[in-house]
């Protein structure tokens, strides 16, 4: 497994792409912005991309993913409770950004499915808070959680944007921190942490 973290646009989201190093498959995660940039990456290294998975829908994560998608000719893949985030310009805060992007997931996955990346596989899990629909993706054999904005470095996602929900966010970190402890968290923004340094050093998840 090798994982590439591109970070893009204003709000400095990480772009992951996971690669499966036997086959080059590859999958991108959150394709925020500069499409241009991602789309280089995988052309340079000669990559085979068959999806782009998104955490969730808010624009800052799906500025890319049109002409990324267009490009590599690749399916949106989406938690499925996202629908209404990624159809509403005013729900995933484009409008905010003066554009009116909207979205149609190819492909949704519910809690406990399995998706495969040539020889990789992750587990999703459903992680509503941030927004309705939020999913993180677990490689378990690779001791890797993608996590989205559901968990930060000494952080979480924020539950005041559109149907946000506090409640729903504690339950998500309380399936989280029942993970490996040394099982490493790639998230949204920012820098990467484990398990064990959230549940010693986040409020959020300390149990």
């Amino acid at each position: 497994m090798r994982i590439k973290k591109i970070v893009v646009g204003e709000m400095e989201v990480n772009c992951y792409i996971i690669i499966d190093e036997l086959s080059s498959e590859c999958a991108i995660i959150d394709a925020g912005a500069e499409p241009q940039k991602i789309i280089d990456f995988i052309e340079n290294e000669k990559l085979s991309p068959k999806a782009i998975i998104l955490t969730h829908g808010h624009y800052d994560h799906i500025g890319a993913c049109a002409e990324v998608m267009n490009r590599f000719n690749v399916p949106l893949v989406s938690g499925e409770n996202e629908s209404e985030i990624l159809n509403s310009s005013v729900k995933n805060l484009s409008v905010i950004f003066g554009s009116n992007l909207t979205l149609n997931a190819d492909m949704f996955l519910k809690d406990g499915d399995e998706y495969s990346i040539g020889a990789l596989k992750f587990k999703t899990i459903a992680t509503p808070g941030h927004t309705p629909g939020g999913i993180c993706l677990y490689f378990e054999n690779e001791g890797v959680l993608i996590s989205g904005d559901t968990l930060f470095f000494g952080s979480v996602g924020r539950t005041d944007l559109y149907l946000g929900n506090t409640s729903d966010l504690l339950n998500s970190l309380k399936k989280l921190a029942k993970l490996s402890d040394d099982t490493i968290v790639y998230p949204g923004h920012g820098q990467q942490t484990t398990i064990k340094f959230e549940k010693e050093n986040n409020p959020y998840v300390k149990p």
